[in-house]
């Protein structure tokens, strides 16, 4: 199971964790894995190409770990992640038994 939590502060995704996996390669579910890595790799380099943000990445035990420590392009940065955010929210409901989606508002 694939679990994500994406904190909103202020209307902005601040923080964002995508932790375990659906499915080994191969089996049934493993393509939500690979669609939801696809999905957060884009994002990041999205945000680079353009410089709308500075943020921390990590990988603590295969986890990505995503934290804004700063916007510099309010516009840019709040179409990207709104439109990374959208498709893993729908990616999420159309696979309910492989994805769990939390948002946390504050």
């Amino acid at each position: 199971m694939i679990d994500v939590a994406a904190q909103i502060s202020d209307g902005r995704l601040a923080s964002l964790t995508i932790c375990g996996h659906a499915a080994p390669k191969g089996a049934a579910g493993y393509e939500v894995c690979v669609a939801a890595s696809v999905l957060a790799q884009g994002m990041v380099k999205a945000l680079k190409a353009l410089k709308a943000a500075d943020f921390t990445l990590g990988k603590a035990k295969g986890d990505f770990v995503f934290r804004v420590t700063g916007v510099r392009d309010v516009t840019k940065y709040d179409v990207i992640t709104a439109g990374f955010l959208a498709a893993l929210k729908d990616l999420a409901a159309e696979s309910p038994d492989y994805m769990n989606f939390n948002e946390r508002r504050s």
